[in-house]
């Protein structure tokens, strides 16, 4: 039975944290309007689950290791944790929010999404909409801010991991964030989602445009020195995406970040807006196989994307995973 490390996940408990980002207007939250803890990824009969990465989802953003605690707390599985810090914090408060969660056995870095949640609309199925009507200068802002270089130089000096969520078809961004994390050169990067890339082709097979340019805009950002990218989050961009896009992107960010610096993940809960999480691995498995048949990949690399890197880059290692 193959055995998975799922490098992104999100385990809610409502009763204790606030995720106030689950709007109720959102026509989806019924599907993940609940608490999850790690025995909800052990349900399924086809792989299991050695580890976990729980990223951060809102518990409370003022006090993110609140999180850390409550996630190692309810843990049964090997896991590690990526929590909450405003980058844009007087450092001494940062430094006082790094240190607590660093304090966690779980912790491995911090992510503060570089993109407008209030605006696009992630779990309406209506992503691309959304992306134009975003406030682009709050990346700006967030990146401007000189608190957040401080801040994230630190982060780089105790070896922690930046989470790097954005979007990554809007050109002008992405040579804005290339050109802040280029004066990071040690800070390693993961981006989540593989940046949200949109759909691949059209109704007649075609190559859409707009996968040309999220594909020319990843290739600016592989070229920062410590940078990992996580293939996941299909379903934020359109729900019935099927493995012909899973297979595209996953193709072109082995190409452009290299087989070692890339990661299958589901993005737990969410990947329930389209597929049940056993169905969302058991399509993924099928796509790496497509790919070895298709010599697209060769077959020693496929156990790499779903357990060898994401044990490497989370140091799984340091808790005798």
């Amino acid at each position: 039975m193959k055995k998975v490390i799922d490098p992104h996940v999100h385990l809610f408990d409502l009763e204790q944290g606030n995720y106030d980002w689950l709007k109720p207007e959102w026509a989806d939250k019924k599907r993940i309007c609940n608490s999850y803890n790690d025995s909800d990824l052990q349900r399924q009969t086809s792989f299991s689950i050695a580890g976990y990465v729980h990223i951060e989802a809102g518990f409370d953003n003022k006090q993110g290791h609140r999180e850390l605690v409550n996630v190692e707390h309810r843990a049964s599985l090997p896991q590690r944790s990526i929590g909450f810090i405003d980058i844009t914090l007087e450092p001494a408060e940062f430094m006082t929010e790094l240190g607590k969660q660093l304090q966690q056995r779980s912790a491995v870095g911090i992510r503060h999404i570089l993109e407008p949640l209030d605006t696009i609309e992630e779990t309406t199925g209506l992503y691309e909409k959304a992306l134009e009507t975003r406030h682009e200068h709050r990346i700006t802002t967030l990146l401007e801010n000189t608190n957040s270089f401080t801040n994230l130089g630190v982060l780089a000096k105790h070896n922690g991991i930046f989470e790097l969520q954005c979007d990554v078809n809007n050109r002008e961004l992405v040579v804005h964030i290339f050109s802040f994390f280029q004066r990071l050169p040690t800070l390693r990067l993961v981006l989540n989602h593989a940046g949200f890339a949109p759909t691949a082709f059209d109704l007649n097979g075609q190559l859409n445009a707009t996968f040309t340019d999220w594909k020319i805009n990843t290739q600016l950002l592989a070229q920062l020195p410590n940078i990992y990218a996580k293939c996941s989050g299909f379903e934020m961009v359109e729900r019935g995406y099927d493995k012909a896009q899973i297979q595209a992107v996953l193709i072109h960010c082995i190409n452009v970040f290299g087989v070692a610096n890339v990661m299958l993940a589901s993005n737990f809960p969410l990947c329930q807006f389209s597929l049940s999480y056993e169905s969302y691995w058991q399509q993924s498995f099928a796509v790496l196989d497509q790919m070895i048949e298709q010599r697209l990949l060769d077959s020693k690399h496929k156990k790499a994307l779903y357990f060898d890197n994401a044990f490497r880059v989370y140091q799984f290692s340091q808790i005798g995973l």
